[in-house]
């Protein structure tokens, strides 16, 4: 509150405590100090020596936000990477077939036999047990020779780093060379269509695949949205 208000003017005047205490006011909001924490400090207390426990509280608390704004941030980058890479390579294919070089990938695996939709769980144990050290897009590999409704025989894998022994997991190398593959664009359970496009290219082409084929996840469900018709998956067939 001003100490005079000018009749005339209505200029408002304040001494030298309201200016303190304004002062005080600008240094503590700086300190991201809430409002009513700010008056309660400086109706209770007269020197910093005072709120030492308050500032020590404070600090700690300014300390867990740094750390929960730099998991954002790093989740964050993530994203922005992931789809600006998604980008680049949707600017750089016309979804035909190419014929590449791939490198041979240490990767923690499960195989297993069912319906390939089944491979949520194999993944969910791989994430679980391998996440920190995973570096590239899972995928499954296929070694049966053609399609198979319930039995298919399935392997589930992940690029790491380097690998700990964990019961049920496989460390080991994928080996890697020359490839043809495909980029699908939509919904898994079109992807066959990309597997038959392959397989025509090989065979027109003289060409021999080595098993397994790998279907590579590209881009799958989003953390916010989930849309299945801008799903990426890359088919690979390693060929002689």
């Amino acid at each position: 509150m001003p100490e005079h208000v000018d009749d005339q003017s209505s200029y408002r005047h304040y001494g030298p405590a309201s200016v303190t205490r304004a002062r005080a006011v600008v240094l503590l909001k700086q300190m991201l100090v809430p409002l009513e924490v700010i008056k309660e400090i400086l109706d209770s207390y007269g020197d910093e020596a005072d709120v030492v426990a308050f500032f020590t509280r404070h600090q700690a608390e300014i300390v867990g936000r740094i750390a929960t704004l730099k998991r954002v941030v790093s989740s964050l980058d993530a994203i922005i990477d992931q789809e600006r890479r998604v980008k680049a390579m949707l600017d750089s294919s016309a979804f035909e077939v190419e014929e590449k070089t791939v490198d041979t990938l240490l990767i923690a695996s499960i195989r297993w036999r069912g319906k390939y939709s089944d491979c949520g769980k194999a993944f969910a144990k791989l994430y679980s047990e391998m996440g920190r050290y995973v570096c590239g897009k899972p995928m499954d590999l296929y070694y049966d020779e053609g399609y198979k409704e319930d039995d298919a025989d399935i392997e589930s894998a992940v690029p790491i780093r380097k690998g700990k022994q964990v019961p049920g997991i496989t460390i080991r190398e994928l080996p890697g060379g020359k490839a043809v593959s495909l980029i699908h664009k939509g919904p898994y359970d079109l992807i066959g269509n990309a597997f038959a496009k392959l397989a025509d290219y090989t065979q027109q082409h003289g060409l021999h695949c080595q098993s397994p084929a790998r279907q590579v996840y590209v881009k799958g469900p989003g953390l916010i949205f989930k849309n299945p018709k801008n799903y990426l998956t890359e088919v690979v067939f390693l060929i002689d």
